[in-house]
């Protein structure tokens, strides 16, 4: 993997070639992984890559290339063809302007997990797990380990890197007669999953969700667990973009500062909480800090990164994820916890669904909040304040307005659930009025 001094000879190396304003990005690592399927290691596979990325400026103009050949070779080539992919570009928006004004965290990685989920201790780990099941389940997954590196440089000497491990797991555990549970668990270089409490929590689910029975779709309270909480709250992030908001597709807009969802639900970007991925600056060098997204119900900050931050009259907040001006993602989503323990908030409901994972969900009008998707591996019916059969899986599509101002109960622990770019912290919550279309 390529170290801080590499990246540091790399990034001046290419900026040595080009007579422009220029950033460089360089994203990559090693990417472990052990899969399982009908209860035996299927596959061992390690891969390592590095993507070199030039954006360089001329006036209004803008053009950016991406190589994985590192030689010096590799880099007058990619210097060369981004300066003829800049000649024939058309006029855009702004000038350059760097984005890494400010100091920046050091994270501190250290050789716990490269020690715990190495390519032994990873097989290690899912043989003694598949041996807890019975003769009448089998399991399947992926146990990966990533140890990643992102560095950025730019030609006014600000230089960035960080390096990180990552460890995502996910199991499903079936029953010869098709009924499934699933769980999964994500960590960082401070805080370890916890992989075996995973596994458990899928065989729980597989056996508790023998012999189904089918409801009929309609309004339902819900608890959802905190993996599929974080589902919906990306969905509740992502139109925060100001590049949404700048395209009219954001139900944000003109929300700034107002009441928008319950007073129970508050969220920030977090990049210095352990449990999400430890990265303290975004594509253009610029410092990622806490941010408030949502105070109480309240619309607090949009995501921005340079380019939608001049266009509205702002600072960026240190969200970009290109140079291409698609404004601010969050990746350390986390949700403030609530006051209740997830037995309580099943003990009170009278009747309901108890909502393990969601999947294939999506907007149907992001500018309504309107999201659709489907249950799977473990959703139960809660009957007098108990856990009771197993529903076959269930579509929904909910306006996430509604369901985030009848958030009635929230878990006072927060857990980490794998999401599409990094840990969501999130606890259980219960929603009341919850709305599924369909059946299975």
């Amino acid at each position: 993997m390529i170290n801080k001094n590499r990246a540091g000879d790399i990034i001046k190396k290419l900026l040595s070639f080009v007579p422009y304003e220029a950033d460089v990005n360089i994203d990559g690592g090693e990417n472990s992984v052990t899969r399982f399927a009908g209860s035996e290691i299927s596959q061992n596979i390690s891969t390592e890559d590095a993507v070199v990325t030039l954006t360089v400026y001329d006036g209004l103009k803008q053009a950016s290339c991406s190589t994985n050949v590192t030689s010096g070779d590799g880099l007058k080539k990619i210097s060369d063809d981004v300066s003829a992919m800049l000649a024939s570009s058309s006029d855009g928006e702004f000038e350059y302007e760097p984005g890494c004004n400010g100091e920046v965290n050091e994270n501190k990685k250290d050789c716990e997990l490269n020690e715990t989920f190495g390519i032994k201790n990873r097989a290690e780990i899912i043989s003694r797990q598949i041996k807890k099941l019975s003769s009448e389940y089998f399991a399947s997954g992926a146990l990966s380990l990533n140890k990643r590196f992102v560095s950025f440089g730019n030609k006014r000497g600000a230089f960035r890197y960080s390096e990180f491990d990552e460890v995502r797991y996910n199991t499903v555990i079936t029953h010869i007669n098709g009924e499934s549970g699933g769980g999964g668990c994500i960590g960082y270089n401070a805080c370890p999953p916890d992989t075996d409490a995973a596994f458990d929590e899928a065989y729980t689910r597989a056996k508790m969700a023998r012999d189904p029975v089918s409801i009929e779709p309609g309004q339902y309270t819900v608890i959802l667990s905190p993996a599929a909480a974080a589902d919906l709250l990306t969905y509740i992030v992502m139109p925060i973009c100001a590049k949404w908001l700048t395209d009219g597709d954001s139900y944000a807009a003109g929300q700034l500062g107002k009441q928008f969802f319950g007073r129970g639900i508050t969220l920030c970007d977090d990049a210095a909480n352990n449990l999400t991925r430890p990265l303290f600056f975004d594509y253009e060098g610029s410092p990622r800090k806490t941010l408030k997204l949502i105070e109480k119900g309240v619309i607090e900050n949009y995501l921005h990164d340079t380019k939608t931050a001049r266009r509205m009259k702002t600072g960026t907040t240190g969200h970009a994820v290109t140079h291409a001006g698609d404004g601010g993602y969050a990746m350390n989503i986390v949700m403030q916890p609530g006051s209740t323990t997830i037995e309580d908030m099943i003990g009170s409901t009278e009747r309901g669904l108890y909502i393990s994972e969601l999947h294939y969900t999506n907007y149907v009008n992001p500018r309504a909040l309107l999201v659709t998707g489907l249950t799977r591996n473990g959703t139960f019916l809660i009957k007098d304040g108990k856990l009771c059969e197993a529903v076959t899986n269930m579509r929904f599509t909910q306006n996430l307005k509604d369901a985030f101002n009848n958030v009635t109960a929230a878990e006072s622990k927060t857990t980490p659930a794998d999401t599409y770019y990094s840990a969501t912290i999130a606890p259980s919550l219960r929603i009341e009025g919850f709305c599924f279309t369909g059946k299975s």
